[in-house]
């Protein structure tokens, strides 16, 4: 048996070191329980509007990300650490929240000025579909969008919205509307339309990749 698969299977089978990462996860997210207070304190420190259930959501996502936390599990180096990351994560919001209410007008526009009218007939795209995908690209990209730089927050704002119409929603229409003119020109018939099974497969495997707007989009700075 290979060195790796028989390391997979020890890890599988509850080892010492796999015994000991999960009673050190333990021991962290008590840390967090028993630090609560100070937590909730310096996540209002950053965001004094912060919504209550919001604090709750920042403490569950703290607990999920522990892995993140390479230092000693004793008290002191421990908060410090997590005091860093709530605040940034209640910054976060605080960011989302106010690109959200200083520049909705700018987003719809830019959705309008970039969404093609075939992606919302093929693909039933409605407009408020695409203003939630990009309010949730805003929240997981807020701090390098209010990053210091040339470019007007708005500006990139409407640069975030163009890539996203491009790439998620006008892209897989063009392929579609492609496929289609080649169809014709080579004596097919215009008729409904029903996908292959490799055709639905691709479709599929589509949908399972990583959004292709974090592999093409850039902030100009």
């Amino acid at each position: 048996m290979e060195h790796s698969n028989f390391d997979a299977l020890q890890r599988a089978s509850g080892t010492p070191a796999n015994i000991d990462s999960h009673n050190r996860m333990t021991k962290l997210s008590q840390l967090v329980s028993d630090h609560q207070a100070t937590l909730t304190a310096a996540m209002y420190k950053a965001h004094r509007d912060l919504y209550t259930f919001d604090v709750d959501h920042i403490l569950n996502r703290l607990r999920a990300n522990l892995y993140k936390y390479e230092g000693p599990s004793t008290d002191e180096p421990f908060v410090r650490w997590a005091r860093r990351w709530v605040m940034k994560e209640a910054q976060r919001h605080r960011i989302t929240e106010a690109i959200l209410h200083e520049h909705s007008r700018i987003i719809h526009g830019a959705i309008n000025d970039n969404l093609w009218m075939t992606s919302v007939e093929d693909r039933a795209t409605q407009h408020h579909d695409v203003f939630w995908e990009i309010t949730n690209l805003i929240f997981s990209k807020a701090h390098a969008l209010n990053k210091s730089g040339t470019a007007k927050l708005s500006t990139r704002v409407y640069a975030l919205v163009k890539r996203h119409c491009w790439f998620y929603h006008n892209t897989r229409n063009q392929r579609r509307l492609n496929s289609l003119t080649k169809h014709l020109n080579q004596g097919g018939e215009l008729k409904c339309e029903v996908m292959s099974d490799e055709e639905l497969a691709a479709e599929r495997a589509s949908l399972l990749e990583p959004d292709s707007f974090a592999h093409n989009a850039t902030f100009v700075t």
